[in-house]
């Protein structure tokens, strides 16, 4: 349980590490209202690093992997709502909505790469065998003399 929730929260500081820093670059600009292109912007890494969060989720988490990317999907959304009451003045509503919306779908996407690179290890299809892909044995043949052993 205590692996779960901290597995959730450093999830959830790497995607507030993003917003940490694209907050303190906004705050070097003296206009009070961003450009497009910044919200834009700001979305985009947003999304990068709430996939990289929700990665980070399950590597620590080690099972359950959609259990736990949902959960700082979930996360993600209530900041998400939490910042639309908060900045709904002040900022345009289109960029706190596709945030809100981006960063759930960030989070539960990490979370399902991780499980899909987890499980494509595990699987013993992935391994390869030596039938190849008919699912007949190879024939085997001698060095330089190119002659076949076994039967045909």
């Amino acid at each position: 349980m205590l692996r779960s929730l901290a597995s959730i929260f450093s999830g959830y500081l790497v995607m507030a590490s993003a917003i940490a820093f694209l907050a303190a670059i906004w705050l070097l600009n003296p206009n009070p209202v961003p450009g497009a292109w910044f919200m834009a912007f700001g979305i985009v890494c947003a999304f990068c690093f709430a996939i990289l969060g929700g990665y980070l989720t399950v590597l620590i988490a080690d099972h359950a992997y959609i259990k736990h990317s949902l959960g700082l999907a979930l996360l993600a959304a209530l900041t998400g709502v939490l910042l639309m009451v908060l900045l709904a003045g002040v900022l345009p509503l289109w960029p706190l909505i596709s945030n809100l919306v981006l960063t759930a779908l960030g989070a539960l996407l990490g979370g399902g790469l991780y499980a899909r690179n987890v499980e494509t290890k595990k699987s013993p299809s992935a391994a390869g065998t030596s039938k190849g892909r008919t699912g007949r044995r190879k024939k085997k043949t001698t060095g330089n003399t190119g002659k076949k052993l076994g039967r045909n």
